[in-house]
């Protein structure tokens, strides 16, 4: 290994380096590394960029005795330039723009040169690369929380929802969701509006801007509540019921697993079905088990076998006594004859860029069309036997005309259309034809309002009822949407539990209690 010579020795000498006298090379290379060293330890390091509240926020650690920090910002394609300058260990970027990915760096000066930290990117939320807001579907309140709802947006990673307590500003981060809802329980107020927006997050964390506001009351005050009952009274009229029995068992005794309609036919045979256990199950007019029509079966919708379900969940029987039942993760119908025997399966052709057919409410003409909720969808449709469209009306709204998931529906003998909105809660009546005629109820906790409407039907004096899963209530209607009685209020000796599918049948009265896992049977009068 070649040595260099020091300078100013001759080269035949030879220097001997005491052990306790350092070499001037030596001093030398120990003052530039301890140099380097202390540098690198001066450096600040960067701890966080964040973007909140239409700013960019960057923190760091303090160095003991530096007094000025400098902030640098590189935007995409360009140069890092001085932005501001501070004595603290943070600093606030307010002039930023939506959609723009900016990186950061901060420094002190030592020496005389500026000694940098490392770097830090934060994108603002924007419109990046078609990437856009979350659409709402919808707020509803149900045991004490707010329920959240929104489409799901292509390539999203994950959902931010923000809550404020004024509409249009002071939006604060409450959580995030990877899926397309989000359950908001924590410092609710009842009697309070709150107002929320939601953005969302691709694999690459590129934020969308604020979606649309949405707001909802979180039920109602003390001082509401108070003014209520000291108001007119809605005079509703008794609605007699004597209980008879429950439905909870089925195939070998074992319990039903969320039920969700039920429905008689001609006979008097009750069929309910199982949606959980995947089975439609057959009862006596007492009650009974009898049989079970189709089992659970797994595979794609297009290639299933007949006569099997995977969630089958409304029912309509026909003056022939066949048994329709919409199965909504099949995205069919299939039709049984009284005793089970599969007859044939009704497929719906939405339609291009449409979702599947989901059937959540369901009835046949007696001419053998078919009138149903496409609920995925946002509209309802009449259809022939067959299953082809031959009427759609609706979209997706608030507006009257326009659905937000359309659950159940009735038709009137003289062909009067009521369906459900649960999550706008209110009832809305067409023409078969699809011509808009009539709407009621609203969002409340009294006679006439609804926390979350679910199934419909009419009795035999022609009442329109409603059930009610969140106020566990089944309130009477007339035609024109005037409320006449409820059933199952505090004033009750009995009270149902997330009312689902309802059905009158010759002075009786049919209730699903879905997550009871049972169907309470009454009998209607004195």
């Amino acid at each position: 290994m070649c040595r260099p010579a020091l300078s100013g020795l001759p080269k035949d000498r030879h220097v001997k380096v005491s052990p306790k006298t350092p070499s001037l090379f030596l001093v030398t290379i120990l003052l530039i590394l301890g140099a380097a060293m202390v540098a690198q330890a001066a450096a600040p390091n960067l701890m966080a960029a964040f973007f909140v509240k239409g700013k960019v926020g960057l923190k760091w650690s303090s160095i003991e005795g530096v007094t000025e920090y400098l902030v640098y910002r590189q935007e995409k394609g360009g140069d890092f330039q001085k932005i501001g300058t501070t004595g603290e260990d943070r600093y606030f970027d307010t002039e930023v723009s939506a959609g723009s990915t900016y990186i950061y760096k901060v420094a002190i000066v030592e020496g005389g040169s500026e000694v940098f930290s490392g770097v830090k990117s934060v994108t603002i939320p924007g419109d990046v690369g078609g990437f856009k807001a979350p659409t709402w579907v919808g707020i509803r309140m149900d045991q004490d929380k707010l329920f959240l709802n929104w489409d799901a947006v292509p390539g999203a990673m994950a959902y931010n929802i923000w809550r404020s307590e004024t509409s249009g500003s002071g939006y604060e981060n409450i959580g995030n969701a990877q899926g397309s809802r989000f359950v908001d329980k924590a410092g609710l107020v009842k009697g309070d509006t709150y107002y929320y927006v939601l953005t969302a997050m691709n694999s690459e964390f590129d934020e969308t801007p604020y979606s649309e506001e949405r707001s909802h009351k979180y039920g109602m005050s003390l001082e509401e509540q108070e003014l209520a009952e000291s108001g007119p009274k809605i005079e509703l009229t008794p609605y007699p019921l004597t209980f008879k029995f429950d439905i909870t068992d089925a195939l070998d005794g074992e319990g039903m697993n969320q039920p969700g309609d039920v429905f008689v036919n001609s006979q008097g045979l009750i069929y309910v079905t199982d949606v959980l256990n995947a089975t439609v199950h057959c009862f006596d007019s007492a009650g009974k088990y009898k049989f079970s029509i189709g089992q659970k079966i797994e595979g794609s919708p297009s290639n299933l076998p007949n006569g099997g379900f995977i969630a089958p969940f409304t029912l309509f029987i026909d003056g022939k006594d066949q048994v329709y039942v919409s199965d909504i993760k099949r995205n069919d119908i299939q039709v049984f004859n009284s005793e089970g025997k599969f007859l044939r399966r009704i497929q719906v052709d939405t339609g291009p860029e449409m979702n599947p057919l989901r059937a959540n409410g369901l009835h046949v003409l007696d001419d053998g069309s078919l009138v149903m909720t496409d609920t995925g969808n946002h509209r309802f449709l009449v259809t022939t036997a067959d299953g082809r469209i031959t009427m759609s009306k609706g979209e997706k709204g608030v507006e009257t005309g326009q659905f937000i998931f359309p659950d159940e529906l009735t038709v009137t003998p003289d062909g009067r259309v009521f369906i459900v909105g649960p999550i706008t809660c209110r009832i809305q009546e067409f023409k078969l034809d699809g011509t808009f005629v009539n709407t009621f109820g609203s969002v409340g906790e009294s006679a006439g309002h609804f926390g979350r409407p679910k199934g419909i039907t009419t009795d035999e004096t022609g009442l329109i009822w409603v059930s009610d899963g969140m106020s566990h209530m089944l309130q009477g209607f007339t035609l024109e949407g005037e409320v006449k009685s409820a059933l199952s209020t505090a004033d009750d000796d009995w009270q149902f539990t997330t009312p689902r599918g309802v059905f009158f049948k010759d002075g009786q009265l049919f209730v699903v209690q879905r997550l009871a896992n049972k169907v309470a049977v009454f009998d209607v009068g004195p």
